[in-house]
């Protein structure tokens, strides 16, 4: 459940719908997406240390401070410089308030 405690659609482009059903296998509608390898919701810190922090360094990215929120928003920020327009749902997440995507 989301920090909201509210359930919410996530857009996802066409092309990763086949790697999606691939993760997902035969698994029931009800079942966790992301999960660890015990089939466990993930914790944010726990996947940050062993999934985010190794493919920052894999990926040779020598940002400081670069967190999966920061990449949210530098998507946003593309998302917009690319023409997609400020209305909520027009971005890859669905801000409350645009203003704050303006202000930047």
């Amino acid at each position: 459940m989301p920090k909201t405690g509210k359930r919410r659609t996530v857009p996802i482009p066409a092309s990763l719908v086949p790697e999606l059903k691939r993760v997902i296998g035969n698994r029931p509608d009800n079942e966790l997406v992301f999960r660890t390898a015990r089939g466990h919701s993930l914790r944010a810190n726990n996947w940050r240390v062993r999934e985010f922090n190794a493919a920052v360094k894999a990926a040779k990215l020598n940002v400081e401070g670069l967190t999966p929120h920061k990449l949210r928003h530098s998507a946003a920020s593309l998302a917009i410089a690319a023409g997609a327009g400020l209305k909520p749902g027009e971005v890859l997440r669905p801000w409350r308030r645009v203003r704050l995507l303006a202000a930047g």
